[in-house]
């Protein structure tokens, strides 16, 4: 298994290596063109949840939604059009250098794909937030889609912050990134200001088992989840035993455990 090592950045490192580079689009073009994702976005969200679509050159948030006042100690009108220091303020303060350093391999990584190979990255960060009360959780950030030039350059991204802390209770900052057509996870995890690489495969998991496990992670029962897709209850059960043999996993805190390691969600 090949190691490689990325470096922690702080937010000044960060911008200043995104400077320069701006190609500004109509902000109403950017908005139509994550629509579709916008409209599905119930279906990635496995708890309270606020998202955002950042322009990544100039560091500005150009739009938002969902529970953003609940989850940040920052109001939604000084957020929409507001700087990324606002996030940035309220990261837990061991977490921003490895955020910014799993963002910044994000874009590198993603520069390197075609259109259409894109669509097949999941990346997911898990972070801790200050909620408004001033206490920390761990959040569950997915970028869901994103804007590169014809470059292969990021230039905006729509990103989806989950309240998981109903789920996780300790560990770091870790991110995922999974690559639907090989089923190969990646892990990083910054430690002493480097990150190790570890490659892992993921086991095939059928689209229909993906759908239930991602409301098994909502909570529901085989008996509700059967209601929602129409389904038997013995099929769901069937479904939930075949994800708990394909990973490995004894119960269900363990097969939403491996799904939250593995960027399954």
């Amino acid at each position: 298994m090949k190691n490689t090592y990325l470096k922690k950045i702080s937010p000044s490192e960060f911008q200043q290596e995104k400077m320069g580079t701006h190609e500004s689009l109509d902000s109403s073009s950017v908005l139509s063109y994550f629509t579709p994702a916008l409209q599905q976005i119930d279906t990635f969200a496995i708890g309270r949840y606020f998202w955002f679509i950042g322009d990544v050159t100039t560091f500005q948030n150009l739009y938002a939604g969902g529970m953003l006042e609940e989850m940040i100690p920052v109001t939604m009108e000084e957020f929409i059009g507001g700087p990324a220091d606002l996030l940035f303020a309220n990261c837990f303060p061991e977490d921003l250098d490895k955020m910014l350093s799993f963002s910044q391999y994000y874009g590198k990584y993603c520069s390197q794909l075609s259109v259409s190979e894109r669509k097949h990255i999941r990346t997911t960060i898990f972070i801790r937030l200050k909620n408004p009360q001033g206490y920390y959780y761990w959040a569950m950030a997915q970028f869901l889609d994103a804007i590169f030039n014809s470059e292969g350059r990021l230039l905006y991204v729509l990103t989806l912050h989950t309240d998981v802390s109903h789920l996780k209770k300790d560990g770091v900052a870790t991110m995922t990134i999974m690559d639907s057509r090989n089923k190969q996870s990646q892990l990083f995890l910054c430690v002493d200001g480097l990150a190790p690489e570890l490659q892992q495969t993921i086991p095939k998991i059928s689209k229909r088992e993906l759908e239930v496990l991602s409301w098994i992670v909502k909570g529901q029962s085989s008996k509700q989840i059967a209601e929602a897709l129409h389904l038997s209850k013995k099929t769901i059960d069937n479904h939930r035993q075949n994800l708990l043999r394909k990973t490995q996993t004894k119960t269900t805190g363990g097969l939403v455990a491996f799904a939250m390691d593995h960027g399954l969600l």
